[in-house]
């Protein structure tokens, strides 16, 4: 069963995503627009760099989350390898 912290993970995540999803829709918004009224390359150039700011969070959630599922695997295998070769629980001779 996940702790509170996983959830807590997982939540952050899920917000970092969506986030991520709305910072996508509106800087495609806002390049189309600065495009068609000749703003030009620097206004897209700052709305990318805001932008970047929501690619580097939700990249840095990611590897969190992807952190975590290795770190369990691993704590699980483990155990599994000391109880299958030290005659643990579920050891069949």
């Amino acid at each position: 069963m996940p702790d509170d912290s996983t959830r807590r993970l997982l939540k952050v995540f899920g917000i970092a995503v969506t986030d991520f999803e709305d910072g996508a829709a509106r800087v495609l918004a806002a390049a189309h627009e600065a495009q068609a009224t000749g703003r030009g390359a620097a206004e897209i150039a700052r709305i990318l760099a805001d932008f970047l700011v929501q690619v580097s969070d939700v990249n840095a959630r990611w590897m969190e989350v992807t952190r975590l599922i290795f770190e369990r695997q691993e704590a699980t295998l483990a155990a599994l390898r000391t109880g299958l070769t030290h005659g643990g629980p579920g050891r069949t001779a």
